[in-house]
């Protein structure tokens, strides 16, 4: 493999704090898509609904802070931080009581300890940290329950149609309630990202978003509601397509096959999704042209690599711009239909 793609480029550098003032950007666009998003819903929120859009950007700063330690670029970071804290699975837990929206937000601040361990610690120090998010999950809802908050109906789960829905999350399937899934274009980064995971043999990682998934398809226990598991492996997801944004811009020729992949992968999507729109809901059409669309753009991109043209900040444009308008009217759709 490329130099993308080696251990030693995608190992993990402690780069949290080297400029704060990047941090403080993310949180600033953070809060302007956040009172973009929930703006037309002001009048109908108390002064405890106002939680919400702080924990949409709490979620976003703490998937950007947890990715810079093995994303450098700040663009990968800052779609990791709108992944998690804008996704689908985080817009619709922050729908119900606004402390349902708060330990979600809370999870990837939760995982800090594990991710930023200092080095000489023992490895089992790092196993017990990387078991806080799960303990602090329970302990909310055992807490909620004794104090009569129920702060999410119990019995949402992820079901098997769920994975359909991962693939088209702005379709409501079968009136289904687990908005769990990703914006369409971060498919392709998503890949990438997977495949520098493994190739870095982090397989500890793929364990714990494992657990997440398993407890989400799981019925409750202690009185919690099994969706709020899946914020672990949806935080994980983030945090990957993270790493493959950076993957995919700075992909050598060596490379260009996970690039190649990627892209075929969008377009097999974009037909698989106009094919369900001619048979079942139309909804589904919104799909097919976004994921043609970042089929395109990593199409393109594919295309640069086998000329050899390096030109990475247009790669970074074209990519980011694409994947920004999917999140961007992704997101609003999302909130539209909640509230």
């Amino acid at each position: 493999m490329g130099k993308v793609f080696s251990r030693k480029n995608i190992s993990g550098v402690n780069v949290m704090g080297e400029d704060f003032r990047k941090f403080a950007s993310a949180g600033i666009i953070y809060a302007a898509i956040a009172i973009y998003l929930y703006q037309p819903y002001f009048n109908r929120f108390g002064l405890l609904q106002f939680i919400r859009l702080a924990n949409v950007c709490v979620a976003g700063l703490g998937a950007y802070a947890i990715s810079r330690r093995w994303v450098f670029s700040f663009w990968g970071s800052l779609f990791a931080g709108l992944l998690y804290g804008f996704g689908p699975l985080m817009l619709r837990i922050n729908s119900f009581h606004p402390t349902a929206g708060l330990i979600a937000a809370m999870v990837p601040w939760l995982f800090c300890p594990a991710v930023f361990r200092p080095k000489r610690k023992p490895k089992w120090v790092n196993r017990v940290l990387c078991a806080l998010p799960f303990l602090v999950i329970a302990a909310f809802f055992l807490v909620t329950t004794y104090l009569h908050l129920f702060a999410m109906p119990k019995q949402i789960k992820l079901h098997a149609i769920d994975l359909l829905r991962f693939f088209a999350p702005m379709v409501r399937i079968n009136g289904g309630s687990a908005y769990f899934g990703i914006y369409h274009i971060a498919i392709a980064p998503l890949v990438v990202g997977f495949a520098m995971l493994l190739a870095a043999k982090r397989y500890g990682i793929l364990l714990i978003l494992l657990a997440g998934l398993v407890l989400g398809f799981s019925n409750s226990f202690l009185e919690i509601t099994p969706i709020m598991w899946v914020t672990i492996p949806a935080l994980g997801f983030a945090v990957i397509i993270g790493e493959g944004i950076q993957g995919l811009v700075e992909a050598g020729f060596s490379d260009r096959k996970w690039v190649l992949v990627s892209a075929i992968v969008l377009a097999g999507l974009s037909v698989a999704m106009t094919i369900l729109s001619a048979k079942y809901s139309t909804a589904f059409s919104q799909g097919a042209k976004m994921y043609m669309l970042g089929a395109v753009v990593v199409g393109t991109i594919y295309f640069m690599l086998r000329s050899k043209m390096r030109m990475n900040r247009v790669k970074m444009l074209i990519l980011c711009l694409a994947m920004g308008v999917d999140v961007f009217f992704g997101a609003r759709f999302i909130v539209d239909m909640l509230f």
